[in-house]
């Protein structure tokens, strides 16, 4: 009896030793899983931002005109006098910048566009990327801030409008308005999109004048030629 209870008990240990290095080998799968997911999201984070910067017109330009890309460095003497050290950094790791007008009020500064790019656009992406649009509105840059991505979680669109974020997923666009407005100062905008649709308006009007004169004409034409005819005797 005193045998076979050792030999059960010895039985009992291997068997709690199988099942902790099935544990520990199933730990270091998951952390292998968990490694080469974040790799790839990387990579394609990568892929994601070389792709905004190749085809940045095709993505923004029906918001902006005169569009060129610009690196953060090329801001940096006015940088470093308004932001401290570590917001300095901060700025200089956004991962695109774009400056142009926007395209329907021709008399707007040059603006910009501070992109953080990520292949999941969550919570902490938005935030991110709106704390870095403010830092460039510290040093004086007018700054929409966007966010572009392949998928974006429900929190990082809740947080997108909070914050005033743009998003921009597989090109198309939301928020843009609402991160215009969000602004300070832009009585130069609602006064040029009112000046557009004055002009838009006025454009109008002429076509439809236009129009009602060809018709009268026509009228006429087809009056006098009625009574050419009827004078002959047709």
């Amino acid at each position: 009896m005193v045998e076979a209870h050792q030999r059960a008990e010895e039985r009992l240990s291997k068997l709690e030793m199988a099942v902790q290095q099935l544990i520990e080998g199933q730990k270091h799968l998951t952390e292998g899983q968990q490694r080469l997911t974040d790799t790839v999201g990387g990579l394609k984070g990568q892929v994601l931002e070389i792709t905004y910067r190749n085809k940045v017109f095709a993505y923004f330009g029906t918001l902006l005109r005169r569009m060129k890309v610009i690196e953060p460095h090329t801001l940096e003497d006015e940088l470093e006098t308004a932001l401290t050290p570590d917001e300095f950094h901060d700025v200089l790791l956004i991962d695109l910048l774009v400056t142009g007008k926007l395209r329907y009020v021709p008399e707007s500064p040059d603006i910009l566009l501070a992109l953080e790019i990520s292949s999941v656009v969550d919570r902490t992406d938005i935030l991110r990327a709106a704390r870095r649009a403010s830092l460039l509105r510290k040093a004086g840059y007018p700054v929409v801030s966007v966010v572009a991505g392949e998928i974006v979680t429900q929190g990082g669109e809740a947080a997108a409008k909070e914050q005033n974020v743009m998003l921009t997923q597989d090109g198309q666009v939301t928020f843009w308005k609402e991160s215009l407005a969000s602004w300070e100062g832009l009585d130069w905008l609602a006064k040029g999109h009112k000046r557009r649709y004055r002009k838009e308006r006025y454009v109008k009007l002429r076509e439809i004048q236009q129009k009602q004169k060809r018709i009268l004409e026509k009228i006429y034409q087809y009056w006098a030629w009625t009574l050419r005819c009827n004078a002959i005797g047709y």
